[in-house]
């Protein structure tokens, strides 16, 4: 007989958003807490035997009880077993997240937390999971060699449950710590090693699966935004689905912009975009503009700002170079002309910050002459 479950990670709830102002990482906050409800949903509709997050469901110990009562609501909507699982955001300790989570009254018994090295037992044994928790942020061993000894009977399912870096498949500086052998489905005789800690969907094997995070938080083309279905069979490798859960989407987007044509052509990229709302963009601008074409390129800017949900924009390396025929134009208009003369004066006799901030300030007075 089949088993049937959701494996997610890497909610961590109560994330700041720092680089975003206050108001943005509030929705993005609250898109997290729905997220949790998405899932719940998921794991309904598809009658799922339960749902295994793999570490990462908090950001920190340091969240008020608020928060961790408002995940454990948006759990509220799945009846059956969940599984949580510390990871390095929120590891098992005396005086951690977890010891609160325990004692608040909307953490119910189907709500199980996976604070040991030791195997849970569901569906009248059929499905056994072995969780990995991790004790500190970064450990040196392998915290799933314990896997190996335990044995189960053949009509079980044996699960593995870790938070961690598969040796040899990530990216150097993801390998330093909480390292996962990666033959641990061979030697520990595993149907499935659920795991978190990369933020995108990654396939490892075809018994070895980073789910990636449910929603989106940070500027990565890596598969993200998903938890996914994986269905057991006796004698098969699992069968997995990808479910779309995430309703933000990060974009990061680099343009070189030199003249009419290619700011037209980043006009044309923001038109493309499917549902700008919950789309997030961090633009890298290059190039050289004049100051009637940097006018031009603000008015593009400021009217996709007000319809995505945030345009985070770096344009450091973006040069400004007044044509004569402004310097004439700018000269004519009295006071505003005479202000112009000496910030050209001084930008070009200015070096480093002095230099941008000139060019700064010669940019905001030609655009607000042209409103």
């Amino acid at each position: 007989m089949s088993v049937t479950f959701l494996h997610t990670a890497d909610w961590q709830i109560g994330k700041l958003f720092g680089e975003l102002p206050y108001e943005k990482a509030i929705i993005l906050q609250r898109a997290r807490l729905e997220a949790i409800q998405k899932i719940a949903a998921a794991g309904n509709k598809y009658s799922v035997d339960a749902i295994l997050v793999a570490g990462d469901i908090f950001e920190a110990d340091a969240l008020k009880d608020e928060t961790i009562r408002q995940a454990l609501n948006a759990m509220s909507l799945f009846k059956g077993p969940w599984i949580l699982l510390p990871g390095n955001h929120d590891p098992i300790s005396e005086q951690c997240i977890w010891t609160r989570v325990n004692l608040l009254p909307e953490k119910t018994d189907n709500i199980i937390l996976a604070t040991k090295p030791e195997p849970i037992n569901l569906l009248d044994g059929r499905l056994i999971i072995l969780p990995a928790p991790l004790p500190y942020k970064h450990v040196y061993n392998d915290l799933t060699e314990w896997f190996d000894a335990y044995n189960v009977n053949n009509e079980s399912y044996k699960v593995g449950l870790a938070h961690g870096a598969v040796e040899g498949e990530l990216f150097e500086k993801a390998e330093k710590y909480n390292l996962i052998s990666k033959n641990r489905v061979e030697t520990a005789r595993l149907d499935y090693l659920a795991l978190g800690d990369w933020h995108g969907m990654y396939k490892i094997s075809p018994r070895i699966f980073y789910s990636g995070t449910p929603e989106q938080d940070r500027f990565r083309d890596n598969n993200t935004g998903n938890a996914l279905l994986v269905r057991l069979y006796k004698g098969h490798d699992p069968e997995i689905e990808r479910i779309p859960i995430g309703k933000y989407r990060w974009f990061k987007h680099d343009v070189k912009l030199y003249q009419q044509e290619d700011v037209s052509t980043l006009n044309n990229y923001f038109n493309s975009i499917q549902s700008p709302e919950s789309v997030i963009i961090k633009l890298n601008i290059q190039g050289l503009l004049s100051l009637s074409l940097r006018h031009e390129l603000n008015m593009v800017l400021e009217k996709w700002n007000a319809r995505l949900e945030y345009l985070f924009i770096v344009d450091d390396q973006l040069e400004i170079k007044q044509t004569d025929h402004e310097i004439t134009e700018m000269k004519s208009s009295g006071f505003i002309g005479k202000v112009f003369n000496t910030l050209i004066d001084y930008k070009e006799n200015s070096q480093g910050e002095e230099k941008k901030h000139a060019e700064r300030a010669i940019q905001i007075l030609w655009h607000e002459a042209q409103k």
